[in-house]
């Protein structure tokens, strides 16, 4: 939907359903004097009074009927246009005489284009039947006799094509039981006291469609994950996302919920609803999700919606593997556990209070429209970064499907979690693969449950997406207490491209200018390779050499980097970091004092460049000096990251204090092209830095 378009709802039904009482109610209350009030047969009678009026109107062929009930559309919308309102409407999709085989549609094309959510009052027919008599017998308004049969069947015609129509056209579709309405037209209707529970959930109803959009559904599900991490004492320094729904467990627990509800309730018939939904044209997109809360609102009171998400929670069996990781992590203060779901919040929160986890584990998700906000792959992925950015937590990211693959882009350390093959998306391997080769994405999978005899995915390529297990190296991992495949050190010793590399810093014939060039080509080589992954990417838009906008990518938040120079040993391999990184900024530094606080003002990264650490101690006096100005700004603390030719292979273990360092700061990380045992300090024609300048004879 335009973020330009008024909010407009339209209110229909059967004639007898309601929908006058309705908009008369509605239009007396206070609460809604931002909302304009229409009903569709005055509106036509105003667009048609040229001709004379609804009776002129009733006299016109089919085809110019048509073009006046446009006009009348037009008029409803440039009103809410011009005075800012948005627009209630009360309206007839078809009249269908009960001698007429087929009901004749007065949905124009306009009614798709400017409606942006329906209300369909959906009264017993019986009820229709018998208030339709009621009106004629008293002479209050005076209806066409039918059958209560040809009523049910006219109002399923209305409700499947209202629905199938609004999904086409991204309109937000409701059908609500307006059966407490009739209390109301025998009860004395100026009493404020008679209020109807449903009256009032139509008013909630319009209040929320008017202020809802996509932005304001992120600034909610953020709120939410801020009083989460707010409520953790001691404040965490690394967070496990996880997903649910086939993440944690093989079934999906929105699909368990339509189970349990009865047949008759589902407003889809024999096909459950969800799949219904997520297959239509509005895909899984947040008009879509919106969708799925109002599809449970529609089910019944909230006594209803919890007793069905607690029977569903109590059928819920958690993957064995993924329930030990969060039985081992429980208990941990610098390690916190969040599920953000797509799926039902209530329900979640009652399988974590089934398996006494309620107080360890938090969740971010909705469900009814209630609940204020809805969780899609955009919003995941934007609580990660959250996290991140914000938070500055080391985020681990679990998930299963596309939905979760943006978040797993935003996280820094992704695990796909692979179930038995009937169970996993069909399209999931084919977007791995294109996030993998084209957006940088680096991730690994588990296979659970574990001993089962099926496929890793991109099994035929085992390298893009390596299977771990949920063991002591993953908890370790998670905890900070090893290294992790290259989580916080990486370096590319055994590597083709780095051996071809290493071969010319360390040949003896290559020095000044000819060295120099080639610790500029690695400092290149680190950035792109490894400390893009690090950091991640941005998308942003370029010229196509073709003549049209097209996507490209740069560091993420590339201007708030700063690239150091260790002066004089690392400038070489600087300037090749920088010209990875142009939008970078770059100050060289002796000591650690040289850098100013005007230097690391709004930077969210810091890249430190050497040529050789040996023990790691000139770096972590760098370290403490970018500490302790964060400290004083009483900013949070900034990404470092060590860029380094040659690292010894001591000096990231726990025997110096920069490899603790690394090991226990979630925001520090070392890149070098290799490590080494060797712990000769170069001297004379052996040190780097003099033959990389020709002064090997000062030394």
């Amino acid at each position: 939907m335009s973020s330009n378009k008024p909010t407009i709802v339209g209110v229909y039904g059967l004639p007898g359903s309601g929908k006058t009482t309705l908009l008369i109610k509605l239009m007396l209350d206070e609460d809604l004097a931002h909302f304009q009030f229409f009903e569709s047969s005055k509106v036509l009678n105003l667009v048609t009074s040229s001709i004379g009026g609804l009776k002129a109107f009733e006299k016109l062929p089919e085809d110019q009927k048509g073009q006046h009930r446009i006009a009348a559309t037009r008029y409803i919308r440039d009103q809410c246009t011009q005075s800012g309102k948005s627009g209630v409407v009360a309206g007839h999709y078809m009249f269908w005489n009960g001698m007429d085989e087929e009901g004749q549609c007065v949905w124009t094309e306009e009614d798709l284009h400017t409606y942006t959510h329906i209300i369909y009052l959906d009264c017993h027919a019986d009820t229709i039947y018998a208030r339709s008599m009621n009106d004629n017998a008293k002479g209050k308004r005076k209806r066409e006799s039918t059958s209560v049969a040809h009523l049910a069947k006219w109002q399923e015609k209305e409700r499947s094509e209202l629905r199938r129509l609004c999904r086409e056209g991204g309109i937000l579709f409701c059908a609500d039981d307006a059966q407490s309405i009739e209390q109301q037209l025998e009860g004395n209707f100026s009493d404020s006291s008679t209020d109807s529970k449903f009256t009032i959930r139509i008013k909630n109803l319009l209040q929320d469609f008017c202020t809802h959009n996509a932005s304001y559904n992120l600034s909610c599900a953020q709120a939410r994950l801020d009083t989460v991490v707010q409520e953790m004492h001691p404040k965490p320094t690394t967070m496990v996302v996880l997903d649910a729904d086939r993440t944690l467990t093989a079934r999906d627990t929105g699909e368990m919920f339509w189970d349990a509800v009865a047949l008759a309730s589902r407003p889809e018939g024999n096909k459950a609803p969800l799949k219904t939904l997520f297959g239509s044209p509005l895909g899984y997109s947040y008009e879509a999700f919106r969708q799925a809360a109002l599809l449970y609102d529609d089910i019944g009171d909230n006594a209803f919606y919890e007793k069905t998400c607690q029977s569903v929670a109590v059928k819920v069996k958690l993957y064995a593997e993924l329930l030990g990781l969060i039985q081992r992590l429980k208990d941990e203060t610098h390690v916190r556990m969040v599920i953000i779901t797509c799926g039902l919040r209530r329900t979640w929160e009652m399988v974590l209070e089934k398996f006494n986890l309620h107080e360890k584990v938090s969740v971010v998700g909705g469900g009814r429209i209630s609940d204020g906000f809805v969780v899609t792959a955009a919003v995941k992925a934007a609580l990660v970064d959250q996290l991140r950015t914000k938070h500055h937590m080391h985020v681990w990211a679990f998930g299963d499907s596309s939905l979760d693959l943006d978040m797993f882009k935003k996280a820094d350390q992704a695990v796909v979690v692979v179930g038995e093959r009937e169970a996993r998306s069909k399209t999931m391997d084919a977007e791995l693969r294109d996030a993998i080769d084209f957006l940088g994405l680096r991730a690994r999978q588990v296979l659970v449950p574990d001993g089962k005899n099926h496929h890793p995915r991109l099994s035929e390529y085992p390298s893009k997406l390596p299977v771990i297990k949920i063991d002591e190296h993953l908890y370790d991992a998670i905890l900070g207490r090893k290294l992790f495949d290259g989580r916080k050190v990486i370096h590319a010793t055994n590597q083709n491209q780095a051996m071809v590399l290493m071969t010319s810093m360390r040949d003896a014939n290559i020095s000044g200018p000819a060295l120099r060039d080639v610790h500029r080509r690695v400092g290149w080589y680190l950035a792109h390779e490894f400390v893009s992954n690090i950091i991640g990417i941005e998308e942003y838009e370029i010229a196509h050499v073709q003549g049209n906008p097209a996507p490209g990518y740069r560091l993420r938040n590339e201007k708030n980097t700063l690239i150091v120079a260790l002066m004089r040993g690392g400038e070489p391999m600087a300037f090749g970091v920088s010209d990875a990184f142009p939008l970078a900024w770059f100050v060289h530094a002796k000591p650690a004092a040289d850098l100013k606080p005007e230097h690391l003002k709004g930077k969210q990264t810091v890249i430190l460049v050497d040529s050789v650490v040996n023990e790691g101690t000139s770096v972590m006096e760098f370290v403490d000096h970018i500490r302790a100005a964060s400290e004083q700004r009483n900013e949070p603390p900034i990404r470092i990251i060590v860029v380094t030719g040659v690292a010894q292979a001591k000096s990231v273990t726990n025997e110096t204090r920069l490899g603790n360092e690394i090991q226990s700061d979630d925001m520090l990380s070392l890149v070098a092209l290799r490590l080494s045992d060797n712990r000769f300090k170069g001297k004379g024609a052996t040190d780097t830095g003099h033959r990389l300048f020709n002064t090997t004879a000062l030394d």
